[in-house]
């Protein structure tokens, strides 16, 4: 006998972007959700990149968990 897994998925992305004095400042966060429910077995993963760019400046960040 095969049990069914039902599979949930959530999807989140935006943009922010900011100018303020005369400064260009930029914020980007791309994130994804998964949520994993087998039997009794739950698993969520996620992972979203952050880009932050200031005047002369580049930073960036990815976090995978």
């Amino acid at each position: 006998m095969a049990r069914e897994c039902k599979r949930i998925t959530v999807e989140v992305s935006w943009m922010c972007i900011e100018i303020h004095t005369g400064r260009w400042w930029g914020f980007v966060v791309l994130g994804r959700w998964h949520v994993r429910h087998e039997g009794k077995h739950i698993t969520v993963e996620m992972s979203w990149m952050c880009i932050k760019t200031y005047p002369g400046i580049l930073w960036g960040l990815v976090w995978l968990g």
